[in-house]
């Protein structure tokens, strides 16, 4: 488990990366204007959705379509 912990903070800390970079690379400061002077609703979840995505795929490799959770959560 310590393992998936830090599997998942490390793809977290990819897409927060990731996003910032297309940030910057088009010249934006904000993703979106639903949440204003935050940077955008992307930059609240940017993280969290490459960590969701990480773990499906573990759990998928793991359990098969069957049983993605369990795939992810029984070691």
């Amino acid at each position: 488990m310590a393992l998936l912990s830090v599997l998942l903070a490390l793809s977290e800390q990819a897409g927060d990366l990731f996003e910032s970079f297309l940030k910057r690379r088009f010249d934006a400061k904000d993703s979106s204007h639903l949440i204003p002077g935050h940077g955008g609703l992307m930059d609240r979840l940017d993280g969290f959705v490459t960590a969701s995505v990480a773990a499906v795929i573990i759990g998928l490799a793991r359990g098969g379509f069957e049983a993605p959770g369990r795939g992810l959560l029984v070691w």
